[in-house]
């Protein structure tokens, strides 16, 4: 998945794409579910951010985001944090849905 990721992240066309689309999300959430509580929605608050901001770097400054996919190409220690968001996922589905 690394490689394919770095395979896209070449492509200028894709990564002004996704840009914009990840600034049209994170922009969405931060409008609608900008609430600073200590508690599970928080994660989500903090999701529209990193989206708001990741969107912006790929569309006003792709050399950054072909140094970070260069970089998590050659450090494997990324796959933790792609564990971590999967149990957050987790959690959210669970606080969203069973709680």
């Amino acid at each position: 998945m690394v490689a394919i990721e770095a395979n896209l992240g070449k492509n200028k066309e894709f990564t002004l794409m996704s840009g914009f689309l990840m600034l049209l999300l994170g922009a969405l959430i931060v409008a609608g579910h900008s609430v600073w509580v200590w508690n599970w929605q928080l994660i989500i608050t903090l999701i529209g951010w990193i989206l708001l901001v990741k969107g912006a770097m790929r569309i006003f400054s792709p050399s950054t985001n072909q140094h970070f996919l260069e970089t998590k190409e050659k450090n494997h220690g990324f796959i933790w944090g792609e564990v971590a968001f999967l149990l957050m996922s987790l959690y959210l589905l669970y606080v969203s849905f069973l709680a």
